[in-house]
């Protein structure tokens, strides 16, 4: 029984082709990321394609801007939806792209000016009209750029870690605030400089100067 569906799938999408007026509605249903492809079912037909390329902004050797698709079943028709365009009309060169939307799958909102990079589960990119960049993760840090250029990281009381490993890292401002309930630095610390401290100073192993040691309370 599968046999006969596959070949009457198969002699139906020979008359799709036919009749093909150079552009076509396809629902996907698979997707192969090796070669950035997709199978699907068109619409209103219900006719299952084979696999066609996805057209992309930017590609080339191993590089390239990437969008994979969410697929669906071919029963719910649930997948993304694309035109599909035949180079010449000839059924077997197609090329899908131009993604749709609909009422029950809205598109996020962007103002003219403005680009939008954004992932189902809400994370998100916005470059604004003004030249300002906000990067928004799901769970609501942020990292971002106003329109002067002054850069704001607030990870919502998440961790932050950076390493180097085996690099070295150095940081140059006119003026540096840290504000913690405890800094910790373990390592040799080299001071050059005026060092002032509305609190004590504490040295467990000694605190010297030019070789002499110096009294701690």
């Amino acid at each position: 029984m599968d046999g006969l569906i596959q070949i009457m799938r198969r002699e139906a999408m020979g008359v799709v082709r036919q009749f093909q007026q150079g552009s076509g509605t396809l629902v996907a249903t698979a997707y192969n990321p090796k070669t950035h492809a997709i199978r699907g079912i068109y619409v209103p037909s219900e006719v299952e394609s084979g696999w066609i390329p996805l057209a992309v902004m930017q590609a080339g050797d191993g590089f390239g801007v990437m969008a994979a698709p969410n697929v669906g079943s071919a029963e719910k028709l649930d997948g993304d939806v694309f035109n599909v365009s035949f180079e010449g009309g000839n059924g077997n060169v197609g090329v899908a792209h131009h993604t749709h939307f609909s009422a029950s799958d809205n598109p996020p909102e962007v103002n003219s000016g403005e680009i939008l990079i954004k992932h189902k589960t809400g994370g998100s990119t916005l470059m604004k009209a003004d030249g300002s960049i906000v990067t928004t993760h799901k769970d609501g840090g942020q990292s971002s750029w106003d329109a002067d250029g002054n850069h704001t990281v607030d990870t919502k009381g998440k961790n932050v870690t950076i390493s180097s490993g085996e690099g070295a890292q150095t940081f140059t401002a006119k003026s540096q605030s840290f504000t913690a309930e405890t800094i910790a630095i373990k390592g040799k610390v080299d001071l050059d400089g005026d060092l002032s401290s509305s609190g004590k100073v504490a040295g467990l192993g000694g605190v010297t100067s030019a070789g002499l040691p110096v009294r701690t309370v």
